[in-house]
């Protein structure tokens, strides 16, 4: 009668490096749930700024419809932005720096007038979105700010700057 004798199976590259995968996935698992949450808690966003309020006056006079008003380069820099309704209205006003629109912070009265150094506007093709820097001097105006934006005569009431 034979002996027999109870042997250990062998353990194959399979099935210790699948025991050692399982724990290891999950930690990886783990630390980028963990990575993820910190970006997300550290990360402030943005407060909307809504939509800017339409004006046909503006947009029948100058030829451009406002899109944006935003804070950026840490405060420094108040960011424009229109889309051209009439190329010809709006060559007019950005031809003329007297022409430009002005920001008036709402809880201030602070008047942000000094654009950046830009350079001209050639062709200007409408539904196209063209911006303008104005810098932001003395930190007047904030994300979240209530603003006028003033063309002349006529403005835009009750923008929000993102």
């Amino acid at each position: 009668m034979a002996e027999s004798a109870l042997v250990p199976a062998p353990q194959g590259r399979i099935g210790s490096a699948s025991g050692a995968i399982v724990p290891f996935v999950g930690a990886l698992a783990l630390l980028a749930v963990i990575v993820a949450l910190g970006l997300t808690l550290r990360t402030p966003s943005a407060p909307a700024g809504g939509p800017i309020p339409l004006s046909p006056a503006v947009e029948t006079k100058w030829g451009v419809r406002v899109s944006q008003v935003a804070v950026t380069a840490d405060g420094g820099l108040v960011d424009f932005r229109f889309i051209i309704l009439d190329p010809d209205k709006a060559s007019e006003m950005l031809s003329n720096v007297d022409n430009l629109p002005v920001l008036r912070v709402d809880s201030s009265g602070t008047l942000v007038n000094s654009t950046a150094q830009m350079g001209g506007h050639p062709s200007l093709r409408a539904g196209q979105t063209y911006f303008l820097l104005y810098r932001n001097t003395g930190g007047s105006l904030h994300s979240g700010s209530s603003l006028s934006v003033l063309f002349g005569d006529l403005s835009i009431n009750n923008v929000i700057a993102r």
